[in-house]
């Protein structure tokens, strides 16, 4: 599994970070960053803070979550919530088990980043506007597909893990 999401990953996040850089001579340099209802912006900050916050989002906040999954499974195995833990940490089973959880991460990993880029989109396409208006329907999209996309990988999580050799 991580053979196919950590590169997936690096992918996603050079592709979104490449367009992150591309498309910020679009924005303004007062970047309209939050919207009410209505897509009227009641937030803003500068083009060059809207850009940090969007790339570290998009890049290296996912990377982080891959990293904070490793280290909790190497140093806190205790504090992993999952199905069986004690047979799944087993020493015989324990390498497997974080091989499994860090193609798991990676998966996540992929998620945030094409979420984050999509809210970057919605954002660039929300400047097109004088004044910027945020299209809503695109972001519910976007929304929903995230929550749609977390909770397949939630469900593909718990059915990795949800079941022993010994039927227990």
């Amino acid at each position: 599994m991580r053979r196919f999401f950590l590169p997936l990953f690096l992918a996603l996040s050079a592709a979104a970070l490449g367009f992150i850089v591309v498309s910020a001579g679009a924005l303004p340099e007062r970047v309209a960053s939050h919207f009410a209802r209505g897509g009227l912006p009641n937030g803003w900050t500068t083009r060059g803070s809207y850009l940090t916050v969007v790339a570290f989002s998009a890049t290296l906040l996912p990377l982080a979550t891959v990293l904070l999954l490793s280290v909790v499974t190497r140093v806190l195995p205790r504090a992993l919530n999952m199905p069986n833990r004690d047979y799944w940490l087993a020493p015989e089973r324990r390498e497997a088990t974080r091989a499994a959880l860090a193609g798991f991460g990676w998966a996540f990993a992929c998620i945030l980043t094409l979420f984050f880029a999509g809210i970057h989109w919605t954002i660039l396409d929300a400047h097109t506007n004088a004044p910027p208006r945020l299209a809503e329907a695109p972001v519910h999209a976007l929304v929903i597909g995230f929550a749609i996309a977390v909770a397949v990988w939630v469900v593909a999580l718990i059915l990795r893990f949800r079941s022993t050799l010994d039927g227990r």
